[in-house]
């Protein structure tokens, strides 16, 4: 890889997946399947930055949601195939935060007192 094209700066642009897949292409033969379902996770993560900003709540929880159903292991996927950044400290903060907020914003009871 040409670590001049790994920068903070570069992992925004809509092309950083498709730039470190390209440098990648002439030994993807030999690369493992953790480094491939790494390289193809950049493009979820590229996604989630951008529909952070640009979606609202509601949408932005279902697209959280459906990663998260996608990534159950199944019979056709196995637990092998999981995305390996979900199950990383930061990629668990990111799904305890988003139910964590999620369900305080629905189930909080406003103007309702407790009857003795």
């Amino acid at each position: 890889l040409d670590l001049d094209d790994l920068t903070v700066e570069n992992a925004f642009s809509r092309s950083f997946d498709r730039i470190v897949r390209r440098q990648l292409e002439p030994v993807w033969h030999r690369v493992g399947l953790k480094t491939k379902l790494l390289v193809g996770d950049l493009t979820i993560l590229r996604k989630l930055l951008t529909y952070l900003v640009s979606y609202d709540c509601i949408t932005f929880h279902s697209f959280l949601e459906a990663i998260l159903t996608s990534q159950t292991p199944t019979s056709t996927l196995s637990q092998q195939q999981q995305s390996p950044w979900i199950l990383t400290n930061s990629g668990n903060n990111i799904f305890t935060v988003k139910d964590y907020v999620a369900k305080r914003r629905v189930y909080v009871r406003s103007g309702v007192t407790a009857k003795d």
